[in-house]
């Protein structure tokens, strides 16, 4: 299992986030690691000049969100072996009392699913020290998100489910519904959506979507719904 987590490289600068995220991951690569599992953490920087020392970094100008793009690029750069990669977006860590748990799930996971999570939102930056890369996770102020995520902040996919479907569909280059739509595309295969019973952190960042990017969203709305028509 490959876990990456891809740093936008946007204009927010949420540096602080993906050091943080990048921290807790590799803690718990290790933690695998030591408890027989083989779990690699990979850091992908998308900034236009690399910021992130010990990051793959693939340049896009102008911070350019194109999400489904880069996910694209992440599993192409894995492809030479077929097994699970873990997307994680720069602004998720997870809980370090969770990894037992998601220890366990990563050993069980079948060919045939692909595998989401539900998110805690992080609502203050109490209990969050980003200097020190620490958290005092009993002191978070958390808001549980309610809705069943698709392919978002954080899932766990075999690489040959993603080639059944040619991957993200590029067509979606500001925030929403890429993840939605290649989750209706892999559902119209015939495979099946597993949700796990853990829930990462997702920190605090500005919005992604900006004033420019209105009328793209709502062509990536309006594709997305003839899509869940079919």
């Amino acid at each position: 299992m490959k876990i990456n987590i891809l740093y936008w490289g946007d204009k927010k600068e949420r540096l602080a986030n993906t050091n943080l995220s990048w921290h807790y991951l590799k803690n718990f690569s290790r933690y695998c690691i030591e408890h027989g599992c083989l779990v690699e953490p990979f850091l992908f920087d998308f900034s236009e000049i690399q910021v992130l020392d010990d990051a793959i970094h693939i340049p896009y100008p102008n911070g350019e969100y194109k999400r489904a793009e880069k996910i694209n690029k992440v599993f192409e750069y894995h492809s030479e072996k077929e097994e699970f990669i873990g997307i994680c977006d720069s602004d998720v860590v997870i809980r370090e009392e969770d990894y037992e748990s998601m220890k366990y799930f990563i050993t069980i996971l079948k060919h045939k699913n692909f595998y989401v999570f539900k998110l805690d939102d992080l609502i203050s930056l109490k209990g969050v020290d980003f200097e020190n890369k620490q958290i005092n996770f009993g002191e978070l102020e958390l808001k549980e998100r309610n809705f069943e995520p698709d392919l978002g902040a954080l899932f766990f996919i075999h690489n040959s489910l993603m080639k059944e479907v040619d991957g993200f569909d590029e067509r979606f280059t500001v925030w929403g519904g890429e993840d939605n739509h290649t989750a209706y595309k892999l559902l119209s295969k015939g495979y099946n959506k597993k949700l796990l019973p853990l829930k990462p952190i997702h920190l605090l960042h500005e919005h992604a979507l900006i004033k420019e990017d209105i009328k793209q969203y709502q062509k990536q709305v309006d594709m997305l719904k003839e899509y869940a028509k079919k």
